[in-house]
């Protein structure tokens, strides 16, 4: 199974891995990519529509919110946007509550200028949530 900038959208990613999961034969595969995350630095997909980069989350959730809902239904939390608002831990945490076995995780792979720089701040204590652009994921059915 491939799945490729669907999770950060779902509003339960663990339950969609769990059910993705029943799908595989033992020993199969899911190759999971997630691209912008929401604290990235354009996490927010451009819906916020909010003109700097990470201002989605430096600025009062309220104020996001608030202008988010300027001309369209009102924004009340990143699901109203189809964005779940998943940090990278919590991320983590659905890839093992999805009872599927985590073989490989990168974070931040890509070739962008400044993905070198982006995978060593996210290991900064504290930087990480904003510092993680993406991930990339292997999971495996177990035996």
């Amino acid at each position: 199974i491939v799945s490729r900038d669907v999770l950060e959208h779902i509003a339960d990613p663990a339950e969609m891995l769990r059910g993705l999961g029943k799908l595989l034969r033992p020993g199969g595969r899911m190759y999971v990519g997630i691209g912008q995350l929401y604290y990235a630095p354009r996490g927010d997909h451009g819906r916020t529509q909010l003109p700097l980069p990470w201002m989605h989350t430096f600025l009062p959730e309220r104020l996001v919110f608030w202008w988010a809902s300027r001309g369209r239904s009102p924004v009340r939390e990143p699901m109203d946007m189809d964005l779940n608002g998943y940090t990278p831990r919590q991320f983590r945490d659905a890839y093992r509550a999805s009872g599927l076995e985590v073989e490989r995780l990168v974070a931040n792979a890509g070739t962008k200028r400044l993905f070198p720089a982006f995978r060593i701040l996210a290991r900064v204590p504290g930087l990480e949530r904003a510092c993680t652009i993406n991930h990339y994921v292997t999971l495996r059915r177990p035996a």
